[in-house]
């Protein structure tokens, strides 16, 4: 489902969300085994870091230096998806950011808000996609610190914790629920050939309602661009905002030469000597 979004809108960037560590190991591996050969991102042959699905994953398992590594490559476009969990992704703000996609949604609706809100910053218009079971799922849930039976699971391991196990049935259904009451509105359901609903495509350019791209300012003019255009220029506007100041300070000194305490017995001296 994942590959047919992304094959489906051109995904360009984007954040993926998974639920666990486990979880983004494995869409990992999914992703780095999808055949790049064959794909074309706007009509280019792409291979390795620029593939079509190119990614890394930002997640509490990795090293300090790896998520670091792996959230660089992200901002300079070297990969296309960062893969991650709530807690590896809270705090980072990548500006210009297209798309958030949700593997599986969260526990609780104020993590899918936190989520969204990574797109639409800065007035840019962004999109939200969440990847919704119609039927609870046994997922894998396990408290015991280092211990990982998703590894080598044994029998008991497969029970649901409430039968000594450690799994639990997760209830999408029931979570979207929650976050709808949340947001206090219906979440807007793609199609069955996962196309967006009208409210949602006519904000796309070429769309009914004339013109917008994800990624992009309201209106025109892309985020990212600007923000890459203002930090190409920050040096010579401080050093502008540097030559200004001494100019002002000049002046300043002028203006008190002249009209000060010192300039007030010049021009009395001045005055004298008329008389």
């Amino acid at each position: 489902m994942l590959e047919r979004i992304e094959d489906q809108y051109k995904v360009e960037q984007a954040l993926i969300f998974c639920r666990t560590n486990f979880d983004c190991d494995n869409l990992e591996r999914f992703m780095l085994s999808l055949d790049n050969t064959t794909q074309t991102y706007r009509g280019k042959k792409e291979t390795g870091k620029e593939g079509a699905y190119s990614c890394v994953v930002l997640g509490g398992a990795r090293s300090m230096e790896e998520r670091r590594r792996a959230l660089q490559g992200f901002k300079d476009g070297d990969v296309r998806f960062l893969i991650c969990t709530d807690v590896a992704a809270r705090g980072i703000d990548i500006s210009g950011l297209p798309c958030v996609i949700n593997m599986t949604l969260p526990d609780k609706a104020e993590d899918y808000i936190h989520r969204s809100g990574r797109v639409g910053r800065a007035d840019a218009l962004g999109l939200s996609i969440s990847i919704v079971s119609k039927v609870p799922e046994k997922v894998w849930f396990c408290s015991v610190k280092g211990y990982k039976p998703w590894l080598q699971p044994k029998p008991a391991d497969t029970k649901t914790q409430d039968q000594g196990g450690h799994t639990i049935w997760y209830d999408e259904q029931k979570l979207l629920g929650e976050i709808e009451n949340r947001l206090g509105g219906i979440v807007a359901r793609m199609g069955p050939d996962l196309s967006l609903p009208p409210e949602v495509s006519d904000r796309l350019k070429g769309g009914a309602g004339g013109g917008e791209a994800y990624g992009q300012a309201k209106g025109g003019g892309n985020i990212k661009e600007v923000s890459e255009h203002l930090q190409a220029i920050r040096g010579s506007v401080e050093s502008l905002a540097a030559l200004e100041w001494q100019a002002q300070t000049s002046f300043n000194l002028l203006l008190r030469n002249k009209w000060g305490a010192s300039g007030r017995e010049e021009r009395q001296k001045q005055q004298l000597t008329a008389t």
